[in-house]
């Protein structure tokens, strides 16, 4: 409802276009990553010959911050810089707005971005590399599974079609 007392309508965005999306926006992010890993791989491939632990501690500790940096602040640049749409939604044909049809703040952009790491990224660290957050559990990997799971289905299960990011923050992917 606008000020003036018009209702807004907006049709949500099919779960098929913000799957294309997100895979999109996800290959663009794991690019990224491949670049600077190669980049810093050659960087540093005369600068310790003689201490490799060292080496691969120094490309790993890159590895960490640049999939930190880019999966977090990828997703909340390009949605604040281009109203909602990441370069993957763009291309699907859809967007991000604010549950009320107001403008989409950074407070909102925030919230449902951060939130990708509690629905996705750590369970899919628990999955493909238990032992770095120190999960070797076998009954413990069975939960990341199931918490993936139903979280992947949250669209399916709430009539805004929303993931847990939206629902927290207030918002709705909707048809550009």
């Amino acid at each position: 409802m606008t000020p003036e007392e018009v209702p807004l309508v907006f049709e949500l965005a099919p779960i098929g276009s913000r799957m294309l999306a997100f895979i999109i926006d996800f290959f663009i992010v794991g690019v990224a990553v491949l670049l600077i890993v190669t980049i810093a791989i050659e960087a540093l491939k005369g600068a310790l010959d003689d201490l490799d632990e060292d080496r691969a501690n120094l490309i790993g500790a890159i590895v960490d911050l640049s999939i930190f940096v880019l999966w977090n602040f990828y997703f909340i640049f390009t949605e604040l810089r281009w109203q909602g749409r990441t370069v993957g939604k763009r291309l699907a044909g859809i967007r991000v707005i604010a549950r009320d049809g107001g403008p989409l703040s950074a407070d909102l952009v925030f919230a449902r971005n951060l939130t990708r790491d509690l629905e996705m990224l750590i369970p899919l660290v628990a999955i493909l590399q238990p032992k770095v957050i120190g999960l070797e559990d076998p009954e413990l990997l069975v939960l990341c599974w199931l918490w993936l799971g139903l979280l992947a289905f949250m669209p399916l299960m709430n009539r805004y079609r929303a993931r847990v990011g939206d629902l927290v923050a207030g918002t709705l992917v909707v048809s550009a």
